[in-house]
């Protein structure tokens, strides 16, 4: 309806002396939103687009390297931080699971590698520990990233975000 929600909150817990941080999470999105967007998501080695079997709905899974998870979620939390008196942001699943084949990572792991990506099924030990390096790199930029865009909005203001799932042992 009419009213902000957000808002009400922030400003109640503020007023009881709570600080609120909001929790922000790009893993995916629903069937209308990828329709609209397909390149901004993950697709396996055959192209097809990569759906997270643990949400109901099943959401498509967004790309590591694809602007929604980049330049939309930074124009986002630009949004929140500016549209209401957060004391920071808590940006939740970082981690992907698996590779993402699209054009974004294809190219993006090519001019750092120097080589194409890995198949999970047939590439070296070798070859998969250079992709999650890679992987690695590209999370921790991109929560540098994320971290000075809450910080511009101050010292004071709080980044954190969830990534152990991306290092779980058994899993790359």
């Amino acid at each position: 309806g009419s009213r902000d929600v957000l808002k009400e909150i922030t400003e109640a817990c503020h007023a009881s002396g709570i600080r609120v941080i909001g929790r922000v999470d790009f893993r995916g999105v629903e069937e209308k939103i990828y329709r609209q967007f397909p390149d901004w998501f993950s697709v396996d080695k055959k192209q097809v687009p990569i759906q997270l079997n643990y949400t109901r709905p099943q959401l498509y899974a967004s790309c590591y390297n694809g602007y929604y998870r980049n330049a939309h979620a930074e124009e986002f939390i630009k949004y929140l931080m500016e549209h209401y008196a957060l004391d920071g942001i808590w940006h939740n699943s970082i981690g992907i699971s698996g590779i993402c084949y699209c054009r974004h990572c294809e190219q993006a792991f090519r001019s750092a590698a120097g080589k194409e990506l890995p198949d999970m099924s047939t590439s070296s030990e070798a070859e998969l520990n250079r992709y999650m390096e890679w992987k690695s790199m590209v999370a921790d930029k991109h929560m540098e990233h994320m971290k000075k865009t809450v910080k511009s909005y101050g010292d004071d203001k709080v980044y954190t975000a969830e990534v152990f799932s991306m290092f779980e042992t058994g899993g790359r």
